[in-house]
């Protein structure tokens, strides 16, 4: 059992510790499911362990929809900003003596602040289509294919904000089905746990060695595995404490 994760008490495992753990319980299985004192409801067990591997997988897909998605996001937002930076420096050597930067949204520096970015991309584009119409003018071909591909960079990043926001969505609901998963599968666990308890009563016991729940060290006053309990007798209206040294232990598990 070394090379999984081990614990009697495996609920602060984060989550690919806690199903490595989980793999280990199948191991377990795999290796001591003839024996006649096996755990009887294997079958329970089982598909909820499946089950949590499987919206762990999910989970971490959503994740890496989450980075895919940001860096397109990012890689179109540049690119829409570098285009803007350029026309608002070449407009004016091709188109002189007017306003040309106030019309394309281009008067102030070019905005960093994404939906600043956005609001002056779309001005810059409804006014290249306004003058594209019937065709477009002539004077402007020299900077023709930059003012076309701004409604492309439009979409683009309209496009990317709502994958963007899916994605987060659906990240958020896969963590919360493998939340779900993970306190079914847990709940379960503790069963076959305490199903061995019954077997081996004693954390000591040498068979606890080849399962996923290792077992206890120290004996009857260890701190890290057991409590004293001081005993106290009722006799009558009154109490009478206990002889010195009088205790009893009980198992932390």
């Amino acid at each position: 059992m070394g090379e999984y994760k081990r614990s009697r008490d495996p609920k602060d495992f984060g989550d690919d510790d806690y199903g490595n753990f989980l793999t280990g319980i199948e191991k377990y299985h795999d290796d001591h499911g003839a024996d006649p004192d096996f755990y009887p409801h294997w079958a329970i067990l089982a598909p909820l362990i499946t089950d949590f591997q499987t919206k762990l997988q999910a989970l971490f897909a959503a994740k890496q929809l989450i980075k895919a998605t940001k860096e397109s996001y990012d890689a179109v937002v540049k690119e829409t900003y570098e285009n803007m930076l350029q026309l608002r420096r070449q407009l004016p050597v091709v188109i002189r003596g007017e306003n040309v930067l106030g019309q394309f949204g281009l008067e102030d520096e070019v905005p960093e602040d994404v939906d600043l970015l956005l609001v002056n991309a779309r001005i810059c584009r409804d006014h290249w289509a306004d003058l594209c119409d019937p065709a477009p003018p002539a004077e402007y071909l020299s900077l023709q294919s930059k003012l076309d591909a701004m409604a492309g960079f439009v979409t683009s990043i309209e496009d990317s904000q709502r994958d963007y926001a899916d994605a987060i969505r659906d990240k958020e609901d896969a963590r919360l089905a493998k939340d779900l998963a993970r306190d079914a599968v847990h709940k379960e666990e503790r069963g076959m746990f305490n199903w061995y308890r019954g077997i081996w009563t004693d954390p000591e016991d040498t068979h606890w060695s080849s399962t996923p729940w290792p077992r206890s060290s120290g004996g009857c006053g260890s701190s890290s595995r057991k409590f004293r309990r001081n005993v106290e007798m009722k006799v009558g209206a009154g109490y009478i404490p206990p002889e010195s040294g009088t205790h009893i232990c009980v198992p932390y598990e």
